[in-house]
């Protein structure tokens, strides 16, 4: 069975299903794959190993079919679909033995509010509560507060304030609990 592009794009879309890449991982290979993929040529085997073999080849045609880019930029793309084949071919090989995307040291870290949080609930006491899930990269105060001008406009008495006028609001009118917060 020839293993084709198409089969190493669904599995990277698998990988993001599961957890295993974030969508930024995903879109950068993909586009890796299909960026030097448009450069096989008809006559050439229509198969990953031979992608594989000779990204050299899709490189440079890639820099010549694109003259305005720069040929950094077909490196990068052979990187990332090599890699994205050589994990495909891996777990092609022996399902049960893949062992899942490959991390280099520790992830970037950024300041989070609450790292590896994917899925989670809030509850409110009154027997209401809401489902979330959190970028895998976490959040910043900035997102938080976009998060909070787009819940405050989903309000049933909602009257078209100012979000000054509703932080306003809110610091004069709600009290926190002395004790933590409810959790699951």
């Amino acid at each position: 069975m020839t293993n084709k592009i198409k089969d190493v794009i669904m599995f990277m879309q698998n990988l993001y299903k599961r957890y295993d890449i974030s969508k930024r991982e995903l879109w950068t290979q993909q586009n890796s794959l299909k960026q030097l993929s448009s450069c096989v040529q008809p006559g050439d085997p229509d198969d990953i190993e031979w992608l594989a073999d000779n990204m050299k080849v899709l490189e440079t045609r890639w820099v010549r079919a694109n003259p305005d880019k720069k040929a950094t930029t077909a490196k990068v793309y052979s990187s990332r679909a090599k890699q994205a084949i050589r994990e495909y071919l891996k777990w092609n090989h022996a399902p049960d033995k893949y062992r899942g995307w490959p991390t280099k040291g520790k992830r970037k870290q950024v300041p989070l509010l609450s790292q590896k949080v994917f899925m989670d609930s809030f509850r409110f006491g009154d027997g209401r509560s809401i489902m979330y899930r959190l970028p895998e990269e976490g959040l910043h105060m900035r997102d938080v507060g976009k998060i909070f001008a787009h819940l405050v406009t989903l309000a049933d008495d909602f009257q078209g304030e100012s979000i000054e006028e509703i932080c306003l609001w809110k610091l004069k009118n709600l009290s926190f609990p002395s004790t933590s917060f409810e959790t699951n």
